[in-house]
């Protein structure tokens, strides 16, 4: 979702340079990239624990520092561009720069930000974290500079991630090597969501206005791809979607005259279907949209269930189908609201619980109610702890095979993870971050159990081929990928 369409100007909007400050080119705000600090280590990447993190080169640097006249002009052409809007469609992530940080060594902010009681919240305790283990991010060159949105983890070897430019990797070792995969004629789109049916099955999703907004698909591990969907209406902005299994699925869009817009496949995307706008309440007065940070806005759950988190309105709310996407209902969330904030991501483990999390754009250093839980299978919310990374949280994804119901949040602001559901939160890092998926599948040791994301589907009715179920806690936790600017991947371990 974008403000105005002068926030879009240009077709790479939110790649970075060196120090993650965006430059001014092409048509007002285009960034030009630069090789990110976490993406290509002087050595062989070694594995960084959250409690000591090492010094990471290049942390962003306030936007826009040294050019107060770029700063204000397009400070000017935002809000002539908001003015034009009406508020209709809420800020795009994507045009946001990544906020200023201190450094990932710094102990003000991984001693402060641990130990520090925000709010009530309550660290997790030591019998938590003895039984899980502490995360190990591990960088991993991916060859681009381009700004990673998406991450979609079939297995603990086999892994697809999308981004701007046109980009799309696969690794088929566990991230050890990356392959960049070609769309014919899309270098310009942002592939802005992406889910991976296995090592040569994916579906992607390239998020923009009217005709930007596009579907395509491979069946021989991108060597080739099929444009499945071309949106035609200039209104709308295809955000997330979201599969149950390899034939069914559900899109979603920004509503467009006070209609919410999702449609379906039945048929591996062949064909999509507008679900009638009489099965699918309204959109709220003023607009109501999708926040597409992630691909993760959208989620699909076993037995026909799907959730749909949105934002830019009065109150968060959060769609839900128990039909295949057939009929929809709706509920609001506690989480702050407004024109630039709502949900940004969902992540369900079972048919009943979930957890959604989001913030506002336009407070980046703030800590605000962003993260609520359901244990009705979204049909009510209540509020849990807030992250201690400040800003809006981007991605969020459960740890299958974990002892207890863990999560990872990522956004600009960093990582962090809890290991009780969202009541409390501890820091991971302070870097960057778009995305973050677990494996659904651990094949070092075995498979097993179920767990809901935005890239993790269940068993299907007969005549469909289910994705294979996540690993279970007699394996251990799953291994996760997070994604983000200047090319970032980081592997997710837990010791």
């Amino acid at each position: 979702m974008t403000t105005g369409e002068s926030l879009r100007v240009g077709a790479d909007t939110a790649a970075y340079d060196g120090d993650g400050r965006p430059a001014l080119a092409r048509a007002l705000i285009e960034r030009v990239p630069g090789p990110g600090c976490l993406l290509r280590p002087r050595s062989a990447p070694r594995a960084r624990r959250f409690t000591r993190p090492g010094p990471v080169a290049g942390r962003p640097k306030p936007p826009y520092a040294g050019a107060p006249a770029a700063a204000t002009c397009l400070a000017l052409v935002v809000g002539l561009a908001v003015a034009c809007a009406g508020g209709s469609r809420p800020p795009d992530p994507a045009d946001r720069p990544v906020p200023a940080a201190p450094p990932t060594g710094s102990a003000a902010s991984v001693e402060g930000r641990a130990n520090g009681e925000r709010d009530g919240a309550v660290p997790p305790t030591a019998a938590h974290r003895a039984l899980l283990g502490r995360p190990t991010l591990t960088p991993q060159q991916s060859g681009t500079t381009a700004l990673l949105q998406a991450v979609s983890a079939v297995s603990d070897r086999i892994v697809w991630v999308s981004g701007h430019r046109g980009t799309v990797l696969r690794t088929t070792d566990g991230g050890r090597s990356w392959q960049r995969l070609e769309v014919p004629g899309a270098d310009s789109l942002e592939f802005r969501d992406i889910h991976a049916v296995d090592e040569r099955t994916a579906y992607l999703l390239s998020a923009g206005p009217g005709e930007l907004s596009r579907i395509y698909k491979t069946t021989d591990g991108g060597r080739s791809w099929t444009l499945q969907f071309r949106n035609a209406a200039p209104e709308a902005f295809y955000d997330c979607l979201a599969f149950w299994d390899e034939r069914r699925g559900v899109v979603f869009s920004d509503a467009v005259a006070g209609e919410v817009i999702l449609r379906t496949t039945d048929d591996g995307g062949a064909h999509w279907t507008r679900v009638p706008p009489e099965r699918v309440p309204d959109a709220q007065p003023g607009g109501e949209g999708a926040f597409a940070a992630s691909g993760t806005c959208v989620v699909a759950g076993p037995d026909g269930r799907a959730w749909v988190g949105t934002g830019a309105g009065t109150v968060a709310r959060v769609f839900r189908t128990e039909d295949y996407g057939r009929t929809w209902r709706v509920a609001t969330a506690p989480i702050v609201g407004g024109a630039a904030a709502g949900i940004f991501t969902l992540a369900f483990r079972d048919a009943l619980h979930g957890v959604a999390l989001g913030g506002d754009l336009d407070r980046p250093d703030a800590h605000t109610d962003n993260v609520a839980v359901t244990a009705d299978g979204g049909r009510t919310w209540s509020l849990a702890g807030r992250t201690r990374l400040p800003g809006a949280v981007f991605g969020a994804a459960y740890v299958p095979g974990a002892p207890t119901p863990t999560l990872v949040a990522v956004g600009p602001g960093g990582m962090d993870y809890s290991v009780d559901e969202g009541r409390s939160w501890a820091p991971a890092d302070t870097a960057a971050y778009w995305a973050v998926g677990f494996a659904r599948e651990n094949a070092s040791a075995g498979a097993g159990g179920m767990a809901v994301s935005a890239t993790s589907v269940h068993i299907g009715e007969p005549g469909t081929r289910a994705l294979a179920p996540v690993s279970t806690a007699a394996a251990g936790p799953a291994p996760g990928w997070a994604v983000g600017p200047g090319g970032r991947i980081v592997r997710i371990d837990w010791r």
